[in-house]
């Protein structure tokens, strides 16, 4: 019996090495197979958010100052001029944790979302597989973001106008996407167009390899849980316009 167990033992080999967090962090944009047959085997939700929330918050901090001139003319189109002013001193306390929370709710919907699409297509997946799928595809926005941050730090673009204020504010984002194609006087048109851009494609490539690899769904599962992504963020971005709508209405 000691042979035996012996020989099982000898047999079983060394245990599989699963990638560290940082080797996961670098995967994700080189080679994102690694991360998502990490998935298939395990879940590890906190440490993914939390890079994900700190690159956000380094962005939005990046971009207060633009960010600011912003909320000041749409305060000033509400009849409060000046109240962008008020909230400068705790803006760097606050944008953080704003941005983490945020980050928070968006990513629980988000896996919500895929995890019913990929349960109602493949028949099968589970809630803690799809929030991590949510977090890593994520991860090409948040770079946009943070990128733009950088950018709008250091030219510190002007705010023409609260209709120009979502791509004057996002030169990455506008020259990456549709939206510089748009027509300037056009709102609805503009912030449809600019999320369909360079880095959401990359986003959609990798929820395709998420798919395949970390959900167990096949090619046309993959497809229809990106089509319905996209129908989600063309919709959001006509509600978004038609907030921005109703300040400029005011």
């Amino acid at each position: 019996m000691d042979d035996l167990n012996t020989i099982d033992s000898k047999d079983l080999g060394p245990a599989e090495k699963l990638p560290s967090f940082s080797e996961r962090l670098l995967a994700i944009f080189v080679e994102p197979k690694v991360v998502f047959d990490f998935i298939a085997k395990r879940t590890d939700f906190w440490y993914s958010f939390i890079g994900l929330a700190v690159m956000g918050s380094i962005g939005a901090l990046l971009a207060l100052p633009t960010q600011m001139k912003s909320q000041e003319l749409m305060t000033a189109a509400m009849g409060a001029p000046g109240a962008a002013k008020a909230i400068t001193i705790t803006a760097y306390i606050l944008t953080p944790l704003q941005t983490a929370l945020s980050l928070l709710i968006m990513m629980a919907l988000l896996g919500a979302l895929i995890w019913v699409v990929i349960m109602v297509v493949a028949g099968g997946g589970s809630y803690l597989k799809a929030i991590n799928v949510a977090v890593w595809t994520t991860y090409p926005a948040i770079l946009a973001s943070f990128i733009n941050g950088i950018v709008v730090f250091i030219t510190r673009p002007e705010i023409a106008s609260i209709q120009t204020s979502t791509l004057d504010s996002s030169p990455v984002m506008r020259y990456t996407s549709l939206a510089m194609f748009a027509p300037p006087d056009n709102l609805y048109i503009t912030m449809m167009l600019l999320s369909v851009s360079l880095f959401s494609i990359w986003g959609y490539w990798l929820l395709y390899i998420a798919t395949r690899r970390a959900l167990g769904g096949n090619a046309t599962a993959a497809w229809i849980l990106i089509i319905v992504l996209v129908v989600f963020s063309l919709g959001f971005s006509l509600f978004g316009a038609w907030g921005l709508s109703k300040v400029m209405n005011l």
